[in-house]
Parts: C-alpha cells; structure tokens; sequence
C-alpha cells in the first residue's frame, strides 16, 4: 500500500464517492479544485530536482524561461467497487495459466493475477480487463 520513497502516501481506498461539487450532468469535477501547488520547479531550482526529473523534462526547464513545472500534493484516488477488490484478492492464490497458457483456471471475474510473476501473466490482466 505504501508508495516507493516515502513520497507517495500509501493507498486508503481511493475516492468512493463524487466530489462535493459534482452535478449528475457533469463528465468531470476536479476534486482538488481548491489545490495550491506545493512548489514549482524554474530554471533557479531544477537542477536540485534533476534526479527525479526525465532529461526532457529538464531540457525543457533549462532551455526555455517561461517553462515552470508545479507540483502537487499527491493523491491516490482510483478504486473500484468492494466485489471487484473482493474477487481479485481470491484470484490472487485461485486463478492458474493452463493449456501452456492460452488459457485461464479457477478465473471468474476481476483481475487474473494481482501480483504477476511473469509477462504471460501480465497480458492476461490487460485481456481480462
């Protein structure tokens, strides 16, 4: 649940519910609206962030001055609904590749392998999905 670093906060269960604001009508409401960027990344103090930066990132940064990067807290918003989460906790130790793996046993709904130990694994979440 925790992120790598420390930087990330560990996930605790993500947004369950619309935000506040959100009209039945509306495609998409910014739950963090109210947000200020914690700082912001110039030309005066990238290079301190470089290492966590894409050299394009910093290239860009570097090469023009009206180029500012803000950064935010951040947030672990995604979820899904409790029986998802639920049947793929139980596909974790159930779900096996068989027929030299074309195939899946024991799978019934979610994603197949929550924790893939191959890339034979990984494709099957991406085509379960």
């Amino acid at each position: 649940k925790a992120g790598n670093g420390g930087e990330i906060p560990a996930w605790d269960g993500g947004l369950s519910a619309p935000p506040a604001a959100y009209k039945g009508d509306q495609v998409y409401v910014d739950p963090f609206a109210e947000e200020k960027p914690l700082f912001t990344i110039d030309q005066s103090n990238v290079d301190q962030y470089a290492d966590k930066l894409s050299p394009g990132q910093v290239a860009m940064i570097k090469t023009y001055p009206d180029y500012v990067m803000p950064v935010y807290k951040t947030h672990r918003t995604a979820t899904y609904p409790e029986e998802v989460m639920e049947q793929t906790m139980e596909n974790a130790t159930r779900v096996e590749l068989i027929k030299g793996g074309n195939g899946l046993g024991n799978y019934r709904s979610a994603t197949p392998f929550p924790i893939p130990r191959n890339g034979l694994e990984v494709i099957w979440n991406h085509i379960t999905r």
